[in-house]
């Protein structure tokens, strides 16, 4: 186990993991999920990443199926930003993440 895995561990936080939301997505994001949970990791949830303006087809469906696949909340899903600052990311927050499913799965398991 790596340094990075036994400092998460200790801390004994739950992660949150960010996917990004087209084509190819599910597997990447539910095998990740699945990792973490053998090590130990709790999950707090997962954030879709970085939507299309115009999602197709997988962008629309993924969320849906990582958390039915995954047993793990979707908390969010975060449109792509033009200029990345720290009001935009804050605008991000603000809008598109459920903090309160966030704290509550922070909670969950304590």
């Amino acid at each position: 186990m790596n340094r990075k895995v036994r400092t998460m561990k200790a801390l004994e936080l739950p992660i949150v993991i960010v996917a990004r939301p087209n084509l190819g997505t599910i597997n990447h994001t539910f095998l990740t999920v699945q990792y973490a949970k053998s090590i130990g990791l709790r999950i707090a949830g997962i954030v879709i990443n970085g939507i299309s303006h115009h999602p197709d087809l997988a962008e629309i469906t993924n969320p849906k199926l990582i958390e039915e696949l995954c047993g793990v909340p979707i908390l969010g899903i975060t449109p792509k930003l033009k200029e990345i600052t720290h009001e935009n990311i804050k605008n991000i927050v603000k809008g598109h993440i459920d903090m309160t499913l966030l704290i509550n799965q922070m909670e969950v398991g304590r």
